[in-house]
């Protein structure tokens, strides 16, 4: 009895002693105890040390990992994992902000849009484009500086300019005078600049695009606005007109181009069936072709349009599903057309330009307006869509891929577009 009196005494006093071992235990940190804290510090914030989410209520005032969301008190450079987020001016001294435009991509600092680029017979640009308060402006490259020209000096000319060059090398350019709205075109000779007004049968010229035949007959196709049709312009010794398309809306978005039997290939919008559509046939005789027409009342293809036609006769279209918000492609051979999509992710198509390379294969530049960038995609050797920015929107302040002009180099894209962040012409890749 006495042993077992004892041994419950001893097992009282060993659990009071436990007991009081815990009591006595605590937080290391001044949390005050209300949690516990995976800093191996006191947490005075001056660098995080914090690997998770902190629950810290009075010393650490941080509620994530370091996302620098106010001005950093950080005594080091930025340990953001991504491109700066701070919402105010940083005090880091490794800041990841965006770069300037590099010089040699500027061509004009006085610029509204509206750009179309092709290349001479040693590869150089020739691009023609709005001026900002000064209509129509035509820049060459000489191969070490842009000689700028001025065309049309009022300020409402020179909408939606559209550039070939001749077999010597001399500019031909069609364009919208919105004062009197009419289509225009200009030629350089050796006496200068020499302008004509082509259609003023009606408020027309808008969306209009410029090409020349293997015979030497010069056509544009242009939106008759007020009466809704698509027209054409044909040159051989004088100037001359026709509907292509009577409608409400028809001939928004137009490019054109011949292949080598000198048919002409229209691509256009239809904004009343919400649908792509080429023209097909020479001036007098006109073939029309839904080549991607909407089926639903949601559906919206064939803004943006651009035409090109290979060495094979193939005719390839890059343009815009605007429900969809993506870039689409059709061609046509063998006498059917073929329709695909390019590119779904995100906000892609807008300002779509369309080349050919010596296989035959498409090369398309295109806005990425999801991420405010100008983006590529070609076919390569191997059948297969490959992508690449050209000029990408996190690397630069403001977004690119505005009214696109495109030409094609062995060495890849020569593209002119619209800078609206600093009312500027750019090209690319820079000139130097």
């Amino acid at each position: 009895m006495k042993n077992f009196s004892l041994m419950i005494c001893l097992a009282m006093l060993l659990g009071a002693a436990l007991l009081f071992a815990a009591c006595s235990s605590g937080d290391d940190d001044d949390d005050n105890g209300h949690g516990a804290d995976d800093d191996t510090t006191i947490d005075d914030d001056t660098v995080d040390d914090d690997t998770t989410p902190d629950d810290d209520i009075y010393f650490d005032d941080d509620t994530t990992p370091d996302d620098d969301t106010v001005v950093d008190d950080d005594t080091t450079p930025d340990d953001d994992t991504t491109p700066d987020d701070d919402t105010t001016p940083d005090d880091d001294t490794a800041d990841d902000d965006t770069s300037p435009i590099p010089p040699g991509m500027i061509v004009d600092d006085q610029v509204a849009g509206y750009t179309d680029l092709k290349l001479d017979a040693l590869g150089r640009p020739a691009i023609v484009y709005k001026g900002k308060n000064s209509g129509l402006r035509y820049a060459a490259w000489d191969g070490s500086a842009w000689a700028i020209e001025q065309v049309e000096s009022s300020t409402q000319v020179g909408l939606y300019a559209s550039l070939f060059l001749d077999a010597d090398g001399q500019p031909h350019v069609a364009y919208h005078d919105a004062d009197a709205l009419t289509l225009n075109y200009a030629a350089r000779t050796a006496r200068g600049w020499d302008k004509v007004v082509v259609d003023d049968s009606a408020q027309v010229g808008q969306w209009c695009a410029i090409a020349q035949n293997g015979a030497g007959e010069i056509y544009i196709s242009y939106q008759d606005m007020q009466n809704g049709g698509l027209k054409v312009a044909r040159y051989t010794t004088a100037w001359e007109n026709e509907v292509v398309e009577a409608g409400t809306e028809n001939g928004l978005f137009t490019s054109i181009a011949f292949d080598s039997s000198d048919t002409a290939y229209i691509s256009y919008y239809d904004a009343t069936a919400k649908s792509l559509k080429v023209a097909h046939g020479v001036f007098g005789a006109w073939t029309i072709d839904a080549v991607d027409p909407a089926v639903g009342p949601s559906d919206d293809r064939g803004r943006w349009t651009s035409v090109a036609v290979d060495g094979a006769d193939r005719v390839h279209v890059a343009y815009q599903d605007a429900a969809k918000l993506d870039l689409k492609y059709a061609r046509f051979e063998s006498s059917a057309w073929t329709v695909e999509t390019v590119d779904a992710l995100g906000d892609k198509g807008a300002d779509a330009c369309i080349m050919t390379d010596a296989y035959n294969e498409p090369h398309i530049v295109y806005q990425d307006g999801s991420n405010l960038s100008l983006d590529y995609a070609y076919i390569d050797y191997l059948g297969h869509w490959q992508f690449s920015v050209l000029m990408n929107g996190h690397d630069y302040p403001g977004g690119f891929g505005f009214w696109l002009g495109c030409a094609l180099r062995q060495s890849g894209p020569v593209v002119s577009h619209y800078y609206p962040h600093d009312s500027e012409l750019l090209i690319y890749p820079a000139m130097q």
